[in-house]
């Protein structure tokens, strides 16, 4: 297992990793309809990204395949640093590739003196049991806009 920060090449791997992704982890909560991903408009926005600096994305590789990223960006509150995005494929998660990434971005933001990591996932995703064993508390609730449809979403912080 190898972590790098992604280049604009592993764009198209990040967009197929969310695309897979999103077809397992809200299946419960999202309606299909809304779950589905557009890979080639998802690989525009990470070059985007990428290419930007817009958001810091790390990514882990299994045996040279890229299998996993997470990616985090500066907020306004200067002691707050938050994950936009935490995917790993499905047949790789449950092996600890989560926690290696989550440690990751926090050594990142570590170095830029936050004091707090912050991220947002849908309410009742199976992600959010994952978040609360590694120490992160519910901060709050909200809605969010997913297609035609409005989901409730869940914000959680943790002390870093």
């Amino acid at each position: 297992m190898t972590i790098t920060t992604a280049k604009l090449d592993d764009a198209k791997n990040i967009a197929k990793i969310i695309t897979k992704t999103w077809e397992t982890a809200f299946e419960d909560i999202v309606s299909s309809k809304d779950s589905k991903k557009d890979e080639t408009f998802l690989t525009t926005i990470m070059k985007n990204n990428i290419s930007k600096n817009l958001e810091k994305i790390f990514i882990l590789k299994d045996k040279n395949r890229v299998v996993g990223f997470i990616s985090g960006v500066e907020t306004k509150c200067l002691s707050t640093y938050e994950i936009k995005g935490l995917y790993i494929l499905p047949k790789y998660q449950g092996l600890g590739y989560g926690k290696v990434l989550l440690d990751t971005i926090i050594e990142y933001a570590k170095q830029f003196s936050y004091k707090k990591i912050y991220l947002q996932t849908l309410k009742g995703a199976k992600n959010n049991i994952f978040y609360e064993r590694y120490g992160f508390k519910i901060e709050d609730e909200f809605m969010l806009k997913l297609g035609n449809n409005s989901y409730k979403g869940i914000s959680f912080i943790k002390n870093i």
